[in-house]
């Protein structure tokens, strides 16, 4: 220090100082200049305002080309601002020149210093001050602001507050100096450079504070600064590049934030130490040589983050968000804590390296080198939405995700020990060869394999999710297929895929789905060992091949679309239970097959078709196993034969093919309408026919389970002689063939034959109250028989009798055996019934028959029946008959009368014996059917109504004569075009003179006519 003092501060006359300062290029600055004698020296004799005279010791107010020296703060400090916004000048100005100097600039005041400025020049000395408040500033020349020559320097800028310096400002000098530089409160220091002195203290404070620059600098934050020596407190610091590119070559520590604003670049070429955030608003911040924000919690760009420049090969960061723009050159950035969304684009040759938690990037990405993901971390490529991408190929060793509503395609390729996830509505086409083994879970959308290698190996999940073979498809996929909660679908898109892992449940696996969206045709053939138990379902246009016994699990329901099949290929396969339509068949040329429904509970429907072949003609057999019920409603036509071992297969008479049935359960025949049954039944199960119609059953079966017929008719022509059979309320027995011993109920039928015939039973017949044995008589005088080789016990059964022998008379009574029994009859039968209103029916019960006897009952009443007000009349002499018993009017009885005396032969005995078997209102419809009633009838009527034709005539003749009584009649008009208008309107009057003429009359009448009784319909 050089410098001459005489007579106080007063009369000091110049400070020169010059000290090597420390920096990028480690230039010499040199500082320099001086206060004249005339200097105006603070000395607030009257008050803190600066811009008072009376406060200065020449007592006048400093200027642009006088000195200032503020160098004690008794009785006041120095304010400018005392009334408001205020503006003051200075050339040179010093605060704590040798004491204690404190100045405020306050209130949106505004001070210039054109001059060297500086705090705390002697040893000992202390200069301070302040600028607060919004837009309070101080502007500096283009010389150095120095805080701390030899002594101690405050520069507290706050609140709003700017200082403007141009020469930069410098922090210490000489080892005794002091410097501290607080930003704060949204206080900002506009700067070409903040400069490092060689000695002494220094510390620069931010806490919600702007360092912004004024020009390029390549050292605008100078090199040397230390540990805390540019401390960031948890307001932060807002570094604005202004337009500029300037470098900080110091590292700023502490636990706030460093927000990079304005146009331009600011470069960190060392590894700064500071924790808290680093947010790029705009602009750029790159990192060069050593630069390095790892320490930062969050890297926030919405600018530009340029790490192409570091000496390394790469570069950490905790933490990256925002919307901007990565630029990796040749390098590669790690993401060490990775939390949050980017949705800005990554460029470059670099590389992208997730080192810890779950990035998300939902821009364009184009980096070229490649991305690694470390164990235990994770990249998720799009966030649900549209955008999102990224090229290269990737090393996982943690998690790779794809999330994106629309489709996407990836090209690279995938290695390591890492997973696959597909999220998002949309489609993920994945065409590389990769090769990583951790699984691959798809919970929505589509992911398509352009080859099996697409999915590298490990699992594939499905929990919701698609999978899709591409185009190019051509070779088995191995791996595993796990079914998650929700399930998921395999489509074969117009492929044929070949499946060989196994297909199983991951936890509660749901239901899986086989679609075709690529074309008309497209098939899965299943080779694994499958057991998931949720529903199979196959679509419209897939074909599921079995290339193993275990490829439909047997735990699964399988559910056909309309043209969805089923194929066994030659293998025995189970599947849980079978629905929907669609076909099933074997599909081998030469090896035959096997389908098992092992249905465990509950009921499952099919209506679709089961037969040998689809590709091929070799048989296909059915088995039913566990305690379930599987209908069948199609028309099958499988040749292998049904088998059921447990539970009951239901189905009609078309649903069992053409194969023999091996029944050890339960067979049920559901059949609505009539059909033949020729399949063989066997076994020691039980077979139950239902529904309306008549089932007409021609196979000899060896069943030696229970026959229950519960509804409809069940017509055994071929032998059923092992089974017992019990034939429920409402339903029917019959036919040619043998049964085993037969309960018919009370409300049921045995009626035997299929018109007139013989039924074998083969044991004993129980005949319970209120059921009906139906009988037709025969035309070669026999009848239906029951023919029992054990016992017959009738408890009150009635005969019914439904038609008679149409060459037979009954007039002198007939007699029919209806019934054997080897070990005899016991029981009573309750009658003989019919629906006829003329037959006498008895039943002549003996130790080992039945007979049925059939006469016509006695004579008719003395007189017919007669109308009203109708005199009575006597009927002709008759022989005794019947018919006339039910007439109700008189042609009814006449009629009845007339067919009493039909010939008992040939023709008219059949429609006698017609006659005999109506009841009273269906005999009185055939009397007037044939009584010929209606021909005398319309008679009457052409007769009783012919005056109409007669007047007409005659009324004509009358008018013509001008005879008495006659009706004037006008002459008819001539007929005209139709497209003229008449030349005669209105009736033609008459002529005067004779001559030709035409005549012509319409008549008609509304008459009644009342017969004497009901007119015949």
């Amino acid at each position: 220090m050089d410098a001459g003092v005489s007579g106080g501060v007063s009369k000091l006359r110049s400070i020169t100082h010059t000290r090597l300062l420390t920096g990028v290029s480690c230039a010499v600055l040199a500082l320099a200049f001086s206060l004249p004698a005339a200097a105006q020296n603070w000395t607030g004799t009257t008050s803190s305002d600066w811009t008072d005279g009376t406060n200065w010791s020449t007592g006048t107010v400093p200027t642009n080309l006088t000195a200032a020296s503020i160098d004690t703060t008794s009785p006041n400090v120095t304010v400018l601002g005392v009334g408001g916004a205020e503006t003051g000048s200075t050339a040179n100005l010093v605060v704590g020149t040798s004491g204690l100097g404190n100045l405020t600039i306050q209130s949106g005041s505004t001070l210039n210093s054109s001059g060297g400025t500086l705090l705390g020049g002697f040893a000992g000395s202390v200069g301070v001050v302040t600028v607060t408040g919004p837009g309070s500033k101080w502007n500096t020349s283009a010389s150095v602001l120095a805080l701390g020559n030899n002594g101690s320097a405050t520069l507290n800028i706050q609140d709003g507050g700017t200082v403007t310096a141009l020469g930069g400002v410098r922090l210490g000098s000489s080892a005794a100096s002091n410097a501290t530089l607080n930003i704060s409160s949204g206080g900002t220091l506009e700067t070409t450079a903040i400069l490092r002195g060689l000695l002494g203290t220094k510390q620069a404070n931010f806490d919600q504070g702007t360092l912004r620059a004024l020009s390029n600098n390549a050292t605008w934050v100078a090199s040397g600064f230390i540990g805390t020596q540019l401390n960031i407190a948890a307001g932060g610091l807002t570094l604005d590049s202004n337009g500029f590119a300037v470098t900080v070559a110091s590292p700023f520590s502490g636990v706030g934030s460093v927000t990079k604003v304005g146009a331009g670049t600011v470069t960190f070429n060392t590894a700064q130490t500071y924790t808290g955030e680093t947010v790029v608003q705009s602009g750029t911040l790159a990192l060069t040589d050593t630069g390095s924000v790892a320490g930062s919690s969050r890297v926030v760009v919405d600018g530009t983050f340029d790490i192409s420049g570091i000496a390394a090969a790469g570069s950490d960061i905790q933490f990256l968000a925002g919307s901007g723009a990565v630029e990796l050159g040749t390098k590669t950035l790690t993401i060490l804590n990775a939390s949050s969304i980017f949705s800005g684009s990554i460029t470059g040759s670099g590389a992208l390296a997730i080192g810890g938690g779950t990035q998300f990037l939902t821009g364009t990405n184009t980096y070229a080198g490649g991305t690694v993901i470390a164990v235990g971390s994770a990249l998720r490529i799009g966030d649900g939405g549209t955008s999102g991408s990224i090229v290269g190929n990737v090393t996982n060793d943690g998690t790779l995700t794809f999330n994106r509503s629309n489709d996407i395609s990836f090209s690279g390729n995938i290695s390591g020990s890492g997973s696959l996830r597909k999220l998002g509505a949309g489609t993920l086409v994945l065409s590389g060869f990769n090769t990583y083994n951790g699984g691959t879970l798809v919970t929505a959308g589509v992911l398509q394999a352009g080859s099996p290698d697409a999915i590298g190996s490990g699992m594939l999940t499905l929990n919701g999710g698609t999978f899709r073979a591409g185009t190019s498809f051509i070779n088995s996929f191995a791996n595993p297929i796990g079914l998650g909660a929700v399930g998921g679908t395999i489509d074969v898109n117009g492929q044929v895929m070949l499946l060989s892992g196994n297909i199983s449940d991951v936890g509660d696996g749901g239901g899986l789905l086989f679609t075709n969206t690529g074309g008309a045709i497209g098939a899965a053939e299943l080779a694994g060992n499958n057991s998931y138990t949720a529903q199979t379902a196959v679509a419209d246009g897939v074909t599921l091949i079995a290339a193993s016994d275990t490829a439909f699990s047997a735990n699964s329901d399988v559910a056909l679309g309309a043209t969805g099949a089923l194929l066994a290929n030659g293998r025995n396969v189970t599947v849980r239970s079978l629905s929907g339509g669609g076909a099933v068949g074997n599909g081998h040329d030469t090896v035959a097959g096997s389908l098992t429904i092992a249905l465990p509970s509950g009921t499952a429907s099919y209506g679709g078709v089961i037969m040998d072949g689809d590709l091929g003609d070799a048989p296909l057999a059915l088995v039913k196993a566990g305690a379930g019920t599987q209908m069948l409603f199609g028309t099958n036509s499988y040749s292998g034969g049904t088998t059921i071992i447990g539970g009951t297969l239901v189905g009609s008479a078309a649903s069992f093919g053409s194969g023999a049935i091996v029944n050890d359960a339960a067979l049920v025949i559901d059949q609505p309408v009539n059909a033949v049954f020729a399949n063989a039944i066997s076994g020691v199960g039980t077979f139950t026919k239902r529904g309306a119609g008549n089932l007409n059953l021609t196979g000899t079966s060896t069943l030696s389970g229970q026959t229950t017929v519960e509804a409809g008719r069940l017509s055994v022509n071929g032998s059923l002689a092992n089974s017992a059979v019990t034939v429920l309320a409402g339903a029917a027995l019959g036919g040619n063939g043998t049964i085993g011993s037969t309960q018919v109920r009370s409300g049921a039928t045995i009626a035997p034959g299929n018109s007139i015939g013989t039924l074998t039973v083969n044991g004993n017949l129980v005949l319970a109250p209120g059921s009906t044995y139906g009988v037709e008589i025969a035309g070669n005088g026999g009848s239906d028989r029951i023919a029992v080789s054990g016992t017959a016990t009738i408890v009150g059964s009635q005969v019914g009798v439904s038609a008679l022998d149409p060459q037979t008379s009954y007039i002198n009574g007939q007699r029919y055996t209806i019934l054997t029994a080897a070990g005899g009859v016991s029981g009573t039968v309750a009658g003989a019934v019919s629906r006829s209103a003329f037959l006498d029916l008895s039943v002549d019960q003996q130790p080992n028959q039945v007979d049925l006897v059939i006469q016509v009952k006695g004579t008719p009443p003395v007189t017919p029946p007669t109308d009203p007000g109708t005199p009575p009349v006597t009927p002709p002499d008759a022989p005794p008959a019947v018919f006339q018993t039910v007439a109700a009017t008189p042609n009814q009885y006449a009629t009845a009368v007339a067919l009493n005396t039909l010939p008992q032969a040939g023709g008219t005995l059949a429609l006698y014996n017609s006659l005999l078997m109506l009841d009273a209102p269906g005999a009185r419809a055939a009397f007037d059917g044939l009584s010929g009633e209606v021909h005398a009838s319309a008679k009457t009527a052409l007769v009783d109504e012919s005056w109409l034709l007669r007047n007409a005539v005659n009324d004509r003749l009358r008018a013509a004569f001008g005879a008495v009584g006659a009706q004037p009649m006008a002459t008819m008009n001539y007929g005209f075009s139709a497209d003229l208008a008449p030349s005669v309107k209105g009736p033609m009057p008459a002529l005067s003179t004779d001559r030709f003429a035409v005549w012509g009359q319409g008549y008609g009448a509304w008459a009644g006519r009342t017969a004497t009784a009901t007119p015949p319909s």
